[in-house]
C-alpha cells in the first residue's frame, strides 16, 4: 500500500523514534512511502526560516530525497486538500498528525496513520 507522508508526520519522524513501524507491513501489506511535491514545498518554506522547526524541516527534506516523489497538479494550493484527493483517488493511506486532515480523510474512507505516545497507529 502506498502511504503519503504529510509535513506534520515527517517533522516528528525525523526528530524522534517511532515504535511499531515494523508492524505496518503486517497490517497493510507491502508499504511504499511517498511524498507529494506540495508537501516538499511546505517543508522548503519551513526550512527557510530559523529555529527548531526549520532544522526539523531540513532533516525531513534530506529524508524524503530517498522516497518516491509524486507531482500532483495543485490548482488551489491547499496541500491538505491535495493530499486528501490524491489518497482517495489512488487508494493510498496518509500518515499525518494534523487533526483536521485526519478528520477529513476518515470521512472519505482513507486509512490514516498517526502517532500516539511515539507509537504508530492505524485508523481505518
Amino acid at each position: 500500500m502506498e502511504v503519503v507522508l504529510d509535513s506534520s508526520f515527517l517533522l516528528e519522524w525525523v526528530s524522534r523514534p517511532i515504535k511499531r513501524i515494523e508492524e505496518l507491513e503486517l497490517k497493510l501489506g507491502k508499504v511504499e512511502f511517498v511524498v507529494l511535491d506540495a508537501t516538499i514545498k511546505e517543508l522548503e518554506k519551513l526550512a527557510s526560516a530559523t529555529g527548531v522547526k526549520a532544522k526539523k524541516a531540513s532533516a525531513a527534506l534530506e529524508y524524503v530525497k530517498n522516497l518516491k516523489r509524486v507531482n500532483v497538479v495543485n490548482i488551489n494550493s491547499d496541500t491538505d486538500l491535495t493530499i486528501s484527493r490524491y489518497a482517495a483517488k489512488h487508494g493510498s493511506a496518509v500518515a499525518t498528525l494534523d487533526q483536521e486532515l485526519r478528520r477529513r480523510l476518515k470521512e472519505t474512507g482513507v486509512t490514516v496513520l498517526t502517532l500516539r505516545d511515539d507509537n504508530l497507529w492505524i485508523d481505518r
